[in-house]
């Protein structure tokens, strides 16, 4: 069940999500690498991983992809990921208040738990609960790169993809050995920092880092003036190894372990009230895979395995009131041909897939022992793609999965995706279409708050059927790059919750999303760049209303000024989010809804280089001390002041 129709938000046992990665990269046809692989140590700047099973150059993508890089998010001063999707077309992010609460993020107007997030190859969403990723937790400080594919992808990836996917790939060992960090504090009793050393060698590479950020925050309630902080902790590490030139293996893990304080929602108002609320959660994302490389790297065999595990605990005045737990175990096997034909200048690579999944969720109430839930579930999907690539002009893909699930009805879903981009021209043509699957959640199916709420283990998977065509234009020897893409998707058999607010139902009749994504990208000058996005969005439930926290129009702008002296750089960074309505959830009331003022976050941030190896640097977030709120009744920061200092020390 989406997150954003929940009743009373302190009664349901908000399950976190976990991520998955995929990764490789390299370009052109010659040397391909599988997307759904551990990424390789150095990825090609002009390289897209996800948007397909094999790593492809962005000219030959079809579907809508924006890459955000950590170097990005090291300018902006940016330390938790959701912060960069905000910049991005077709996102649209919602947090519970303060720094730690739950927050959603949306593509093209479907809800949060239709984003299937991975990390370094693994899936992060969370098992329990409505399988949705909860984005406070995804620090920044480690991210190579964050890559957003926007448009129904199940036949890459499965179920939870009917609004996009959202890969994120984490920094890898380079040559030599590297150690860097920074520490920081500011508003609010916040401190954050970094360490990291990485390194690889001829046949080797590793990268050990951990991270963290804790704050005083808050208090997220309208009422009161206790402070509702956060505390996290973020240790990743990954490793490979070459026995011979065309087998590697490789293993990454990343363990998060963090603690919410929050204020309750009591029933029946609605509202937010200052209380002592807590969640301590734990969540670990790893894989181990081997790749090995046969007739001269034209044809590839990828076997790995996932393991996602994720632990909630939640109290109310210091008692625990509930526990959750999900768990999610897969093995996959991919296979990649490439060949290629001279006489009709084509290229050609054929990819067959493979995996198991099984998934575990537990449910404890300290209160209600009854409410206690232990469930499983298993799946078997298989798929195919074929890439053509024709002149090197015209790109088409097509994609086909079949899923085969112990508690939903089997699926089958598809993609088709074109890219045309004439040589020594301009501009670049590209369209996607496809179908989008996202099967019910453990506690929509089994969940059980006596008095208060019940699962529906009759519920069907929501259905999706959408596309997009855009066209991306080229100006001033490519300093300007402009994109305009028009998106529209259909979803069927929507879980939303029944007219008493006590389970979950399949809504009758089509909830529609359609809209416009504009981007630009300019270099200014030698030292200014600028970053540019709008998104026009209409979503629609069946009975014709706007679905809540999803704004008609959000947009946003970067610009990073680099000094003629290349000792430093000042950022800015703009972001707007237009009005929307939000669930009131005061049943005393005969509203049930609200209306959000839209609200302009600026941020302003700047560093300067000592020398080769210290940098000092300091931000102001929320530059306008806008009094805003992303969810109803739930209060953000104001205005904050922050500053450190970062190091970087080649070990050699």
């Amino acid at each position: 069940m989406q997150d954003d129709k929940r009743t009373i938000h302190d009664h349901w046992p908000r399950p976190r999500r976990l991520s998955a990665l995929i990764g490789s990269a390299l370009t052109a046809i010659a040397i391909h690498t599988t997307a759904i692989a551990e990424p390789e140590a150095k990825m090609l700047p002009d390289t897209v991983v996800s948007a397909n099973r094999v790593a492809l150059p962005s000219r030959e993508v079809g579907s809508s992809v924006t890459v955000i890089t950590g170097e990005e998010m090291q300018e902006r001063q940016i330390r938790v990921v959701a912060d960069a999707l905000r910049n991005v077309p077709g996102v649209s992010v919602s947090r519970t208040g303060p720094r730690g609460l739950f927050t959603q993020v949306r593509i093209r107007g479907n809800e949060g738990n239709h984003t299937k997030v991975f990390i370094d190859g693994v899936e992060a969403n969370d098992p329990s609960g409505d399988v949705e990723f909860d984005f406070a937790h995804l620090l920044a400080a480690d991210i190579e790169r964050v890559e957003v594919i926007r448009g129904p992808q199940s036949a890459l990836w499965g179920s939870d993809a009917i609004g996009g996917v959202i890969n994120v790939i984490t920094k890898r060992g380079e040559s030599g050995m590297h150690a860097n960090g920074y520490l920081e504090a500011g508003s609010f009793d916040t401190y954050s920092g970094n360490a990291a050393l990485r390194g690889a060698g001829k046949n080797y590479r590793y990268s050990a880092s951990g991270s963290f950020l804790k704050t005083e925050g808050i208090n997220m309630s309208r009422f009161g003036s206790e402070k509702d902080g956060y505390k996290n902790a973020t240790l990743n590490i990954s490793g490979a190894v070459d026995p011979t030139e065309n087998l590697e293996l490789s293993v990454n893990g990343m363990y998060v372990k963090n603690n919410v304080q929050s204020d309750p929602q009591p029933f029946p108002l609605g509202l937010i009230v200052d209380g002592d609320q807590e969640r301590d959660g734990e969540q670990f994302y790893g894989r181990a895979q081997g790749k090995l490389k046969t007739f001269g790297g034209r044809w590839e065999h990828i076997l790995g395995g996932n393991y996602t595990d994720t632990d909630f605990e939640n109290t109310l005045d210091n008692t625990l009131s509930s526990a959750n737990t999900g768990t999610k175990s897969r093995l996959d096997y991919q296979s990649n041909a490439f060949f290629s034909h001279a006489a009709s200048a084509t290229d050609h690579t054929l990819t067959a897939y493979a995996e198991y999944t099984y998934e575990t969720f537990t449910n404890e109430s300290a209160a209600f022992p009854t409410a206690n839930q232990k469930q499983s579930n298993s799946s078997t999907s298989i798929a195919g793609e074929y890439l053509l690539a024709l002149k090197q002009e015209y790109f088409l893909t097509g994609s086909l999965r079949y899923d085969d699930n112990d508690l939903f009805k089997n699926a089958t879903t598809y993609r088709f995706t074109l890219a045309y981009q004439p040589l020594q021209t301009g501009t670049r043509v590209h369209s996607s279409f496809g179908t989008g699957v996202k099967n019910p959640g453990f506690f929509d199916l089994f969940g059980f708050i006596p008095g208060f709420f019940f699962g529906n283990e009759n519920l069907n998977p929501e259905s999706s059927i959408g596309g997009d065509i855009g066209i991306e234009q080229k100006f001033f020897q490519d300093r300007l790059v402009m994109d305009f893409t028009y998106f529209q998707s259909v979803l069927t058999d929507e879980i939303v919750p029944d007219p008493t607010f006590t389970t979950v139902i399949n809504q009758t009749g089509e909830s529609t999303r359609q809209g416009l994504e504009v981007s630009a990208t300019a270099t200014v000058t030698n030292n200014l760049n600028l970053i540019a996005a709008y998104t026009y969005t209409d979503a629609k439930d069946p009975d014709g209303r706007d679905e809540v926290r999803r704004p008609k129009n959000v947009a946003s702008l970067a610009l990073d000024y680099l000094f003629p002296s290349r000792k430093g750089n000042v950022n800015l960074n703009i972001q707007y989010n237009g009005p929307m309505e939000d669930n009131e959830f005061n049943f005393l009331t005969p509203n049930d809804r609200v209306d959000l003022p839209s609200f302009t976050l600026v941020t302003l941030a700047s560093a300067y280089n000592i020398n080769k190896s210290v940098q000092l640097f300091g931000r102001i977030e929320n530059l306008l001390n806008q009094d805003y709120e992303e969810v109803w009744s739930a209060q953000s920061p104001g205005i904050g002041v922050f500053a450190g200092v970062r190091v970087n020390t080649d070990l050699n």
